[in-house]
């Protein structure tokens, strides 16, 4: 398949790597906003504004992924949602290295690291991240447009909804669940229940401050 990359930040600049070593992608170019560009290249690939994407990269020939960081998370579904707009599929990335058992439901745009594993009956929403060294357990279900920093353990049966973020090595226990847009603080358990829009970490975790209004920030 060949792809262009919506994003030049450091979560795009990780994603290019794992495909450079692991194959399964053929990224042909990179994009973003016009205002953010000051050279014609990125990674060796050409850059071009996203508002002019379509004469250059046309959706009848080429598929889009967006990869946007944490730094501001609702910006992860706004560029989705701008990509499906312009009419371009959006792949999903399953790394060669990465182990998915049976029954698994993908929606779209969703990447899996290599070492991670996913367990069986798991669904997945859309634009997922899931970085290296993740356990995944049997059935969960998550949402759409979280990001699992590595070495993170999901407990089988377990309920992540949207736009969350599970900071490294932490544990969600089985059948606990997280409401949406949650912060879980590295190396954090949560036992039960992350209430939404929560800044939680500890073993147990518990919650320290809310983020209706802005929603996951770095």
């Amino acid at each position: 398949m060949k792809v262009v990359i919506y994003g030049t930040g450091p979560t795009a600049l990780v994603f290019y790597h794992e495909v450079l070593t692991n194959g399964g992608m053929e990224i042909v170019a990179f994009c973003c906003a016009e205002k953010d560009i000051s050279e014609d290249n990125y990674c060796e690939k050409p850059l071009v504004p996203f508002e002019n994407i379509i004469s250059k990269f046309p959706p009848d020939e080429y598929e889009m992924l967006p990869m946007f960081g944490h730094k501001r998370m609702r910006d992860r579904l706004e560029a989705h949602n701008a990509v499906k707009n312009l009419g371009y599929r959006i792949p999903n990335y399953i790394s060669s290295k990465a182990n998915v058992e049976d029954g698994v439901v993908w929606g779209e745009g969703n990447v899996v690291y290599s070492f991670s594993h996913i367990g069986f009956g798991c669904t997945f929403g859309n634009g997922n991240i899931i970085r290296q060294q993740v356990y995944v357990g049997h059935q969960g279900k998550i949402g759409s447009f979280n990001i699992i920093a590595p070495a993170v353990t999901i407990g089988g049966k377990c309920i992540i909804n949207d736009l969350s973020f599970i900071g490294l090595n932490a544990t969600i226990a089985t059948y606990a669940e997280l409401g949406t847009e949650c912060l879980i603080g590295a190396g954090s358990l949560v036992t039960k229940y992350a209430e939404p829009y929560s800044v939680s970490f500890g073993s147990p975790a518990k919650a320290f401050r809310y983020h209706n209004d802005t929603g996951v920030m770095f």
